[in-house]
C-alpha cells in the first residue's frame, strides 16, 4: 500500500451543528434527554463536476445527497474516534436545503436530573459511506475501505470537531470537508483545422490507476490515506468516455470540452490509451512521466493533436487559478 500523509486542501462543505429546543432544555430545568436534540445544518460549497454535490448561489445542493457517514466519538475530552464500534449515524440533505438530517438524531448529553452537561461532544464525517469499516483497538486506527470502479467516486471527509452545549448551542460546531482524491481533467485540441477534421473526437481515453483507498482514523479523529494495490499490473482501467460519450477535438481552443475522473493522488508515470473517431477507433498508446496529482486539486492534461502523428501532452495543476508545473511533453 502507498501512504499519503500530506496536506489535504480545499474546503468544500461546512456542517454546522447547533441546538434546537423542543422543550425548555434549560440549565435549571428538569427535562428529558429527547428534549435537547442536536441539529445539523449544511453549507455546501463548490464541488467537482463529477462530484457528489452541485450547489446553488446559496451553497445549497441542487439534488438530494444521501449516505453521509457521521461518526460520533466518545463525549468528553477523549473522543477515541478510532474505537467507535457503530457507524449507524447517516446524514441526508434534501435538494435546496441547508439542513443535514441525522438518523438517528443526535442529542446533547444530560446529567441524572436532565440538565445539559458541560462537556464536549465530538464528531467527524465522510462521504460516501465506504465499502467496509473496521474499528481499531487501543491506539490502532479505525479503517474505512473504498474500491473505486469508475472514476466518479468523490471521497470527502471532515476534520474532527468538538463543542459543548453551553459554548456552542448558539453558534454551532463546524465540520470542514476536504477532498481525498485528485481530479484529472482531459482536454483535447487540434493544432490546425485539418487535424481537427482528421481526429474528429476521442471515443475512448483509458488510464490504469490504483483503485483501493483506505482511510485510517486515529483516536483524535485525524485521517491519513493509503492507496493500492502497489503492483501496477493490478491497477484498474478507467475510461474517461463512459456510456458512449465522445470528447470533441477542439479548434482553435478547447472551450468547455473536457472530461473528468477522480483518482488517488499518487504522482508518477501513467499509461494512456486513446482512440479517435477519425482514426477508426484504433488505440494510440502513450505514457506521461511524473503526472502531478494532488488531493483536492485538478490536474489538467491537455492533448494537442497534429497531422495524425504528433501529440503534445501538457499537464498542469489548477485550483481556482492555473498553476503550471512544467512544459509540454512531446510524444513521437
Amino acid at each position: 500500500m502507498m501512504r499519503l500523509t500530506g496536506n489535504i486542501f480545499k474546503t468544500f462543505a461546512v456542517i454546522l451543528i447547533s441546538s434546537v429546543f423542543i422543550g425548555s432544555c434549560q440549565k435549571d430545568a428538569v427535562v428529558h434527554y429527547g428534549d435537547c436534540p442536536v441539529m445539523l445544518k449544511a453549507s455546501v460549497g463548490e464541488q467537482t463536476r463529477s462530484g457528489i454535490i452541485d450547489s446553488d448561489s446559496s451553497s445549497r445542493p441542487l439534488a438530494d445527497v444521501d449516505g453521509i457517514q457521521i461518526i460520533r466519538g466518545a463525549d468528553g475530552d477523549v473522543p477515541a474516534f478510532n474505537q467507535v464500534q457503530s457507524v449507524s449515524i447517516l446524514g441526508h440533505i434534501d435538494a435546496g436545503s441547508d439542513v443535514l438530517v441525522a438518523s438517528p438524531s443526535q442529542h446533547f448529553p444530560l446529567d441524572a436530573n436532565g440538565v445539559p452537561l458541560d462537556e464536549d461532544i465530538n464528531f467527524l464525517a465522510y462521504y460516501p459511506q465506504g465499502d467496509s469499516y473496521v474499528p481499531g483497538t487501543g491506539d490502532s486506527p479505525a479503517k474505512v475501505f473504498w474500491n473505486l470502479s469508475d472514476g466518479l467516486t468523490d471521497i470527502i471527509y471532515s476534520e474532527p470537531a468538538e463543542g459543548n452545549y453551553y459554548e456552542n448551542s448558539g453558534v454551532g460546531i463546524d465540520l470542514n470537508f476536504v477532498h481525498a482524491l485528485s481530479r484529472l481533467r482531459l482536454v483535447v485540441v487540434a493544432d490546425d483545422y485539418d487535424s481537427q477534421v482528421t481526429f474528429k473526437s476521442v471515443v475512448s481515453a483509458k488510464i490504469d490507476v490504483p483503485d483501493q483507498v483506505t482511510m485510517l482514523v486515529d483516536k483524535d479523529g485525524n485521517a491519513t490515506f493509503e492507496y493500492g494495490p502497489a503492483d501496477e499490473s493490478q491497477w484498474q482501467t478507467i475510461d474517461f468516455c463512459k456510456d458512449g460519450q465522445k470528447l470533441e477535438v477542439g479548434y482553435p481552443a478547447a472551450g468547455e470540452r473536457s472530461l473528468d475522473i477522480l483518482i488517488p493522488p499518487i504522482e508518477g508515470r501513467y499509461s494512456f490509451r486513446f482512440a479517435f473517431e477519425g482514426l477508426g477507433s484504433v488505440d494510440k498508446k502513450y505514457s506521461v512521466d511524473n503526472l502531478p496529482l494532488l488531493p483536492g486539486k485538478t490536474t489538467v492534461l491537455t492533448i494537442t493533436v497534429k497531422g495524425g502523428v504528433l501529440m503534445l501532452l501538457a499537464p498542469y495543476v489548477e485550483m481556482f487559478e492555473d498553476v503550471p508545473v512544467g512544459g509540454p511533453i512531446v510524444i513521437e
